[in-house]
C-alpha cells in the first residue's frame, strides 16, 4: 500500500512529520498510564495547556534532531530525489529511526518505575556489569506484553502511515539548475526549522 500525495516534497514530509507527533503523543501517553500511581498526586495542580505546550516543543526538538538527515535526503536539489531507490532509502530510514524512537519511549515508560527517573545517557553504563540483562528485558516484555502490541502498532503506523511524494514524469528529465530552483523552497524551510531544535 503506498500513499502518494500529488503535491511537493514538502507536503510528503509534514505529513510524515505529523505522524511522527501523533506517535510521540502516543507513547507520552502510555507512560502516564503506565505510571498513572506515581504521577496521579500532582496531577490535578498541573496547569494542562502549559503541560501539553511543554510536551510538543519537547517532541518537536527531539523529532527535528532523530528526523534531520531524512528530511535533508528528502529536500536535496538533486535528480536522483525522483529515483524510486531513493525514495525507499528515505523511507526505511524515516521507518527504522522513528521506530528507534518508539522503542526507546516506550522503554523508558517502564524502565522509569524502577529509577524514578527519564533514560539518559547513564542508562547503558547502569547494566554493563549484568550477566543477566537478557532474561530480564525478556520477563519485562512478558510482563508488559500491551506496550509490545503497542509498539508494534506504532511502528505499522510508521510504515503504512508514510506518505511518498508524487514527482511529475518530466522532472526526471529536467535540468539539475531547474530542479535546485524548484526546491530551493523546500530546503530553505528546512534550513530556517534546524535551529529551532
Amino acid at each position: 500500500m503506498k500513499k502518494q500525495l500529488k503535491n511537493s516534497t514538502l507536503l510528503a514530509v509534514v505529513g510524515n512529520i505529523l505522524t511522527v507527533y501523533i506517535v510521540y503523543m502516543v507513547c507520552r501517553v502510555a507512560y502516564l498510564l503506565e505510571n498513572w500511581d506515581l504521577l496521579d498526586k500532582g496531577w490535578g495542580l498541573l496547569d494542562k495547556w502549559l503541560l501539553l505546550r511543554g510536551s510538543l516543543l519537547f517532541d518537536t526538538s527531539a523529532i527535528c534532531y532523530t528526523n534531520a538527515i531524512y528530511c535533508l535526503l528528502m529536500f536535496l536539489p538533486l535528480a536522483v530525489r525522483s529515483k524510486n531507490w531513493w525514495q525507499q532509502l528515505c523511507r526505511w530510514m524515516f521507518v527504522v529511526v522513528n521506530s528507534l524512537a518508539v522503542v526507546a519511549n516506550l522503554t523508558d515508560t517502564v524502565y522509569s518505575q524502577f529509577t524514578g527517573r527519564r533514560t539518559t545517557a547513564t542508562f547503558f553504563s547502569e547494566f554493563q556489569n549484568e550477566g543477566n540483562l537478557g532474561s530480564i528485558v525478556g520477563i519485562e516484555l512478558i510482563h508488559h506484553w500491551y506496550l509490545v502490541l503497542l509498539g508494534l502498532a506504532l511502528i505499522t503506523l510508521l510504515w503504512f502511515g508514510y506518505h511518498r511524494p508524487q514527482f511529475q514524469e518530466n522532472e526526471r528529465e529536467l535540468p539539475r539548475s531547474k530542479i535546485i530552483l524548484q526546491h530551493f523552497h523546500s530546503l530553505l524551510l528546512f534550513l530556517c526549522v534546524i535551529p529551532l531544535a
